[in-house]
């Protein structure tokens, strides 16, 4: 497979398919380095700030350093409004390491950042010199208050802020989130905070206590169970994911195969081929699939076997298009794929297709109403029939008159962000929708 180091040239590729690729590889890896927003800034350089050369969303998902986090600010003064939120997302999501670092320049851009931006980046700034014990105090406190919350009434920003504060003290705290996840009577919001301090500490020693929560059938929680084993992004995660598989719940292996794509070793690849011919579940097999290409496999027995999936369609192309995917990994990793030729024909198009919505999502929305109402069918009920399920939020379906079915909307994978702009991931928001 390749490395990270291996894959930033990818980033600035002639083939959209294979920059998008090369920007999910980093953007979810357990471990990027030595990729930061550095090297996206000098792709936006060359081929301009835009979702059609990098998405603008991965920002927030990509190490920040100085330079870059100059870049964006002066970016904030020159896009345009439709792009300002990405690039505000990403000035508040630098690591609270660069944040401390950087901060008389941040405070100072009064004249891009929202007071509302300030505002958060300032609270977490005010917490860098607490000691961790009145940090931890606090983080329980605001757990109990919160305890008859929902996910969407809870104050995320407080949690998140003090758990980022805490992380940079194991010494003091890790054993007390180890013990509140020994606690099986323990079933609220400090559950939850618990098993984010953990993953952002990478405390090695909690894997098994993370894999027992996997087990519950709990989407948020294992949502947050999954971040937290592919920040600790050990092999032994790996092996103790892989030990059972085949014996686990349906979630807890659809779960597995996410966080296997993530962690970037040859461990992680080795066992997805090994778990692939045993799984008969064609969500779960199509999400190992996925992972598989995620890591850019470059064995030429792994690639073949990728193929023939395409070739055979045993797959569950609704989650995503592995004829696309699969043509960026071939090309990335230097194979000879007998039908490249072919499938650049098919996706090139589709690709320009979709760059094209994403650039004025509202426009093709618009013209998709419009032809709904010209067709006489009710624009609020596309759940007919004979109408296949749209693949991302208003991505609904229209047939040229050869019949041939295209997307009217961009793909989303299922663990990108929603593009409703929710902030959840798409697979728990509009996923299906």
């Amino acid at each position: 497979m390749l490395s990270p180091a291996q894959v930033i040239p990818f980033l600035d590729h002639e083939d959209g398919w294979v920059r998008e690729h090369a920007a999910r590889y980093v953007a979810e890896a357990h471990d990027c380095s030595p990729c930061t927003a550095d090297d996206f800034w000098r792709v936006w350089d060359r081929r301009g700030l835009n979702n059609r050369t990098l998405h603008l969303y991965r920002l927030r998902t990509i190490p920040q350093t100085p330079l870059s986090l100059r870049r964006t600010l002066q970016a904030l003064r020159e896009c345009p409004e439709k792009d300002r939120w990405h690039l505000t997302d990403a000035i508040q999501e630098i690591s609270y390491e660069l944040l401390c670092r950087c901060w008389p320049e941040i405070a100072a851009a009064r004249d891009v950042l929202s007071a509302d931006d300030l505002q958060v980046l300032e609270a977490r700034f005010a917490l860098r010199d607490k000691p961790p014990d009145a940090l931890w105090e606090r983080l329980i406190a605001h757990a109990i208050e919160s305890k008859d919350l929902q996910v969407g009434e809870l104050d995320h920003s407080t949690s998140d802020q003090l758990i980022e504060a805490l992380a940079p003290h194991p010494a003091a705290v890790s054993e007390r989130a180890m013990d509140v996840l020994r606690d099986e009577t323990i079933q609220d919001w400090r559950e939850i905070f618990c098993i984010k301090l953990v993953g952002l500490m990478k405390h090695s020693p909690a894997i098994d206590l993370l894999l027992a929560k996997l087990r519950i059938d709990a989407d948020y929680m294992n949502e947050r169970v999954v971040d937290a084993l592919v920040r600790i992004g050990e092999p032994e995660v790996v092996e103790r994911l892989a030990a059972n598989f085949a014996q686990e719940p349906e979630h807890y292996r659809l779960y597995s195969s996410g966080v296997l794509g993530r962690i970037k070793r040859s461990e992680s690849e080795a066992a997805i081929v090994r778990l692939l011919p045993n799984e008969t579940d064609s969500m779960n097999r199509t999400a190992l699939l996925q992972s598989l290409c995620d890591l850019c496999p470059t064995d030429p027995s792994d690639l073949k076997q990728l193929r023939h999936v395409v070739l055979d369609d045993s797959y569950d192309s609704l989650m995503f298009d592995l004829k696309e995917t699969l043509l960026a990994v071939c090309t990335m990793a230097g194979y000879e794929l007998p039908e490249r030729d072919s499938w650049r024909e098919e996706v090139a198009p589709e690709w320009e297709r979709q760059m094209k919505i994403l650039e004025d999502p509202e426009a093709a929305m618009e013209k998709r109403f419009q032809q709904l109402m010209l067709s006489g069918r009710d624009p609020l009920e596309l759940e007919d029939e004979d109408e296949p399920a749209p693949a991302v939020p208003g991505g609904h379906y229209e047939s040229d008159e050869t019949g041939t079915v295209h997307r009217a909307a961009p793909k989303v994978g299922r663990n990108d962000p929603c593009p409703c702009g929710s902030g959840k991931k798409y697979k728990k928001c509009c996923f299906g929708k």
